[in-house]
């Protein structure tokens, strides 16, 4: 088992080991006996697997593992370096449940020992079967995991940025400092919902002047807008160099908080669905009033929620493929419309309109995520 999928899921079998080898005999997992499932035996031994070379159908299907080694081990499916499923934990002697859902294809079985040689599990298409597989714990792990990466690299542009601009000011070089702006604040934006999770930190970095009793004179307001007001409506970097500075620190508190993030797959799916309401927010004009740079931070938050989809893509494609490529679509023909605002610039009144149906739609469309991954 790697690393990375022990610190997730593998301490956990081990505090259960204890309750697995009462249980074993007649263990149950998540599958229900009253499921049309196909049952299949595999016996691991000491060297081997009995059979080495299975050929079952797609579908559902219960593997009945027997370790009939001398050491408690498990038994994986895998497809390359990637565990598509696994029982582990398995004592001498005992027989343990794994149910799950395979699509057509050639996979490897891994039989107790590193050392002991892989068996083939070949899957062929079930007659007139649907693949309308949910996604296993392992490939969910593995998109959360990807999900926590792509987090932490976007809050350390973030904060790469954020020390860029402090630089600028502390130069007095305005013109640099506000072309750092806009490339700053879309690394925030690409991953606002998760940094709203941290809500002192959030409304230090990146609340707008509308969120304060006395707007941009409140003594409370600061970040990113408070830069953009002097750089854009000032034209100055007086006053700005402690306001800079204090925005690398909270980026910086930021950062460890992400370090320690667990975020579950269903809340991924729903940050997919927050980034868009902060675009369709953004056409407002409001959040960035004084540099003119909305759309852009429309580009990253489409572009931050499409991250997320894409990461369940391919899971949801073995399941609902139409769905799947609506989705695609639907994304791609937003940031298409988009691509010509490269430049700040406002959004023609056709474009707006068409942005705003194309937000609405997609973001009802991902309200079907969940249950269509089988999350519910």
């Amino acid at each position: 088992m790697s690393a990375a999928l022990w610190d997730s899921v593998g301490w956990r079998g081990a505090l259960l080991a204890p309750l697995l080898m009462v249980a074993a005999c007649g263990g149950q997992d998540k599958g229900d006996a009253s499921e049309d499932v196909q049952e299949v035996k595999i016996t691991i031994l000491a060297h081997e697997c009995d059979p080495m070379v299975l050929t079952i159908k797609s579908g559902k299907t219960r593997f009945l593992i027997n370790n009939q080694s001398n050491r408690a081990v498990e038994w994986e499916i895998l497809k390359g370096v990637r565990i598509i499923d696994e029982r582990e934990n398995i004592p001498p002697g005992f027989t343990q449940k794994l149910t799950t859902t395979l699509d057509p294809d050639t996979y490897e079985m891994a039989c107790g020992l590193l050392s002991n040689p892989r068996g083939k599990l070949i899957v062929e298409a079930a007659p007139g079967g649907e693949q309308t597989r949910k996604p296993t714990p392992v490939e969910l792990v593995g998109a959360v995991a990807e999900y926590k990466v792509y987090v932490s690299t976007q809050v350390g542009a973030l904060l790469q940025g954020a020390k860029a601009l402090a630089d600028a000011i502390n130069a007095n070089d305005v013109k640099a400092a506000q072309a750092l702006y806009a490339p700053t604040l879309a690394h925030y934006d690409t991953v606002a919902p998760v940094v709203k999770q941290f809500s002192t930190l959030d409304m230090a970095i990146a609340a707008d002047e509308s969120l304060f009793a006395n707007k941009a004179e409140d003594p409370k307001f600061s970040g990113l807008h408070k830069l953009e007001k002097g750089l854009f409506s000032d034209q100055s970097t007086v006053g700005l160099a402690p306001v800079a500075a204090q925005l690398v620190t909270n980026v910086e508190a930021l950062q460890q908080e992400v370090a320690a993030l667990s975020v579950p797959a269903d809340q991924m799916i729903q940050y997919a669905a927050a980034l868009l309401r902060e675009a369709e927010h953004k056409l407002t004009g409001q959040k960035s009033r004084y540099a003119k740079t909305d759309v852009a931070g429309i580009q990253a938050n489409v572009a931050g929620s499409y991250r997320i989809y894409r990461l369940v893509a391919p899971m949801l494609a073995k399941a609902h493929p139409e769905l799947a490529q609506a989705f695609k679509t639907a994304y791609e023909d937003t940031l298409t419309l988009l691509q010509p605002y490269a430049a700040p610039a406002p959004l023609s009144a056709a474009d707006q309109a068409m942005l705003k149906q194309q937000l609405t739609e997609q973001e009802a469309r991902l309200a079907q995520l969940p249950e269509a991954l089988g999350l519910n």
